[in-house]
């Protein structure tokens, strides 16, 4: 099997602390984005942090300019809508604890001094105090995860009223009435402190008009500025400003910052091109770049190049739609037998900046094996609290798969801090943007290298169950009466920032809405494909029943209402001409979520929980009519959505006439859900445990249950007090699926892999128990292979 070769920047690192930090050999082979002009070269964006560049006196100096949202690679800012570029200056909305953190220096332990300044004017009627965020830092010792979460340790800065103040979370607060500031007119604030012997002083001071306008001082313990620095607002005093409010703004320009204590990170950037996805299918390139929002009147232009083996060539050239900020390029006639170096360019700011990556080989394309076993990584439902997901992206990257898949949930509302914000359009979809970059910022050197299947599922268009019933729009009563709370505009920056690079759909027709569709199917290493979605057409419940009239939850006919959708005569249409094609191939179908209700306890308490009709176990009749297509073609069917994971055969007429399912485990799992029934399963094979074997779920549907992945008991009351984030989440069951399969043999494994594992077990200690289970597809259907 010919594998893309790993890339290297052209810089010698050290990686040996993410080795030792994860215990794992990491293998670096991710995306570079670098920027070049004539004084300097930006360096790439690796999982692992360089070595500091720490002088004895280090120093920074802002260089503000342009119009638009995104203030630039250096920094992060929460959220983006409420942050902006305006000429020389940035400014942010008034609202409660909004930062900007600045990634590439930290403020390290020890004995020293650090230094910050700032010009800051407000508008009229500001209701929260702004200044220096020090100590930054987030739940996960790494500046990512400081600058997507941040929280402050310690503020200091001035009140609406004039006031200066220092704040320190955990232990005091000082506040200086500065009578003669007039926050209208600039002024500059001035930060100094000087560390000794395990404490900190900080003082905070106002200059204007060339006067002294006040200070304040506090002592606090040395850690409390040990972090990143940012910009930013704190909690409001008085009333909070209604949402739909618009709001006055801080404005900052000259932000400097110098000090022993201060260390230079000159690799942590992010953007303006933010990462790749994509896939070959029929020697089509099909691939999306995710870019930073820049402005309207700056290079809308990006260039793929493609070094063919005679140096890199322009093959491309595209502009970034206006509401998705992604560039889209398609690119016949690639050869699938070797590895294709890529890069993308864009020109800001009057340089280059280039990410690059590698078109891996087909897995089909070695002569020594024409058809070799082919790797397939499932990942899904990523509650982000361990966000960059270190462990599972090293884990990964060491074990190389062929393609990733991505199958829903790659972030929740609360990702970045903050909820959502659903309208008006420009700001809700810099709202979703934010936190889809934050499974791009995690995800980034796995997608620049490797294929990818990634489809968007509830929590993706900001709700959390979908019944989509055709694409409409949610009409009074709720989620539950079907369709998508967000307008088909806003809906279709999801499908084109998710799935825009998935190989052509097989009818690409638009739903209600005119929202798009990607069900589709193709050949990847021998093995047959199919995508569809189940969420789309979905009838939903309170449509039937409405708000006040029963469900006939223990009637299993009368649930089973003729009238439900579940695929979608289109989809039904299309699985059925997939399943009829190549027979003699493996084959693999992609979704969501299981045609089944697989799990019997749930939410924060894990209490018994009946009948579930988010689950594809519901409506039976079009449930049964998929699950027989499926059957026919012998498939495998891949899924996520339910936070465990579970291995199991699911049957209409007999036990054996579906599909052999795999659903992963969620990456960090936030709502519980397990699989404890009452009774131990029938026809178990000897050793099993007793939740496997043959069930009846709840909406009469057969399962057999070949392994499952509980979250442990009294998990959902484990707290970051206690518990670090990895903790919780190996607790919770995280981690994600790979399947191994032998396209000659027709074999497959399936194996699930802890969130955070220690490599130095062997391999079986490393997954789930029950885990790996080997199956080889016969005449009958998928018989598994016992030691």
């Amino acid at each position: 099997m010919s594998r893309s070769p790993r890339i290297f920047t052209s810089f010698a690192r050290s990686i040996t602390g993410l080795a030792a930090m994860l215990a794992v050999t990491p293998a670096i082979f991710g995306a570079l984005d670098t920027s070049v002009s004539a004084a300097s070269a930006q360096v790439a964006h690796l999982q692992v942090p360089l070595a500091d560049v720490a002088p004895a006196n280090v120093s920074y100096q802002s260089n503000f300019k342009g119009q638009r949202t995104w203030v630039g690679p250096d920094y992060w800012t929460i959220r983006w809508q409420d942050w902006s570029v305006n000429g020389q200056s940035i400014s942010v909305e008034a609202r409660a604890n909004r930062s900007a953190a600045l990634m590439t220096h930290e403020v390290k332990a020890g004995d020293g001094t650090l230094r910050a300044s700032i010009h800051i004017r407000a508008d009229e009627k500001v209701s929260t105090p702004a200044g220096f965020w020090l100590g930054v830092n987030g739940p996960i010792p790494d500046w990512r995860s400081s600058a997507a979460y941040a929280d402050y340790r310690a503020f200091a800065g001035v009140r609406p009223d004039g006031a200066l103040v220092i704040r320190d979370r955990k232990f005091s607060e000082h506040i200086f009435k500065a009578t003669t500031l007039d926050l209208a007119q600039p002024f500059q604030l001035i930060l100094e402190t000087d560390t000794q012997a395990n404490q900190v002083n900080i003082q905070i001071k106002a200059i204007q008009n060339n006067i002294e306008a006040g200070a304040a001082r506090l002592s606090l313990p040395a850690d409390s500025i040990q972090g990143l620095v940012a910009l930013g607002t704190i909690d409001h005093i008085g009333e909070p400003l209604p949402r739909n409010q618009p709001a006055t703004r801080w404005h900052f320009s000259d932000f400097n910052l110098s000090g022993s204590l201060l260390a230079f990170h000159p690799d942590r950037t992010f953007g303006p091109i933010g990462w790749t996805q994509y896939f070959v299918d029929q020697n089509v390139l099909k691939m999306s770049v995710m870019m930073m929002p820049v402005g309207e009147t700056e290079n809308q232009k990006v260039q793929l190049q493609l070094d063919r083996g005679q140096g890199y060539e322009t093959v491309a050239e595209e502009s970034m739609h206006p509401l998705s900020r992604s560039a889209h390029f398609r690119v016949a006639s690639i050869d699938t037998t070797r590895a294709i170096p890529y890069r993308v360019r864009y020109l800001w700011n009057d340089q280059e900046h280039f990410y690059n990556g590698t078109l891996r080989a087909a897995p089909q394309a070695s002569p020594q094996a024409p058809n070799a076993p082919i790797n397939i990584a499932v990942l899904n439902c990523d509650r982000g609290y361990v966000f960059p997901n270190l462990p599972i992206v090293a884990n990964l990257k060491h074990r190389n798969p062929d393609m990733i898949l991505y199958l829903g949930d790659q972030f929740y509302e609360p990702a970045g801090n903050h909820g959502i914000e659903r309208r008006p359009l420009d700001r809700s979809s810099l709202d979703y943007l934010r936190k889809y970059a934050l499974f791009g910022w995690a995800n980034r050197d796995l997608l620049a290298n490797t294929p990818s299947i990634i489809i968007p599922d509830d929590h993706d268009v900001f709700q959390g169950n979908v019944w989509g019933a055709g694409g409409r729009k949610v009409p009074p009563g709720g989620d539950e009466m079907g369709g998508y709370q967000g307008e088909g505009e806003w809906i279709n920056i999801v499908m084109r920032t998710q799935s825009w690079h998935l190989p052509d759909a097989y009818d690409p027709t638009p739903i209600e809405q005119d929202i798009t569709v990607h069900y589709t199917d193709f050949t990847f290493g021998g093995v047959s494909f199919a995508v569809f979605e189940d969420r789309k057409w979905k009838t939903g419940f309170r449509s039937i029943w409405p708000t006040g009239e029963s469900i006939p939850r223990t009637d299993l006919d009368a649930l089973d209402h003729p009238g439900a959708v579940l695929l979608g005569e289109r989809q039904e249409k299309f699985l059925a001409d997939w399943a009829s094609r190549d027979t003699d191939k493996v084959k693999v179908a992609i979704s969501q979520t299981i045609f089944a209700k697989s799990y019997t306890h749930t939410g924060p308490e894990l209490k018994k929980n009946n009948v579930d009709l988010d689950t594809n176990g519901w409506p039976r009749t079009p449930r049964n009519r998929a699950v027989s297509t499926l059957g026919k073609a012998r498939a495998l069917h891949l899924v996520g959505d339910q936070h465990i994971g579970i291995l199991s055969q699911l049957g209409v007429e007999t036990w054996t006439d579906g599909p052999l399912t795999f659903m992963a485990t969620g990456t960090a799992n936030g709502w519980p859900r397990a699989w404890w029934p009452d009774t131990p399963g029938e026809n178990r094979l000897p050793g099993d445990p007793e939740n496997t074997g043959r069930y009846i779920d709840v909406f009469g549907n057969q399962m057999t249950i070949h392994a499952v992945v509980n979250p442990e008991p009294g998990s959902h009351l484990l707290t970051a007090e206690t518990h670090t984030q990895y903790q919780i989440a190996d607790a919770k069951s995280s981690g994600f699926g790979l399947v191994s399969i032998d396209p000659n043999t027709q074999h497959a494994t399936f194996n699930m892999y802890r969130f955070n594992f220690d490599p130095n077990q062997p391999e079986a200690a490393r997954q789930f128990d029950g885990f790996p289970i080997t199956f080889k597809r016969t005449s009958e259907g998928w018989l598994r292979i016992t030691p």
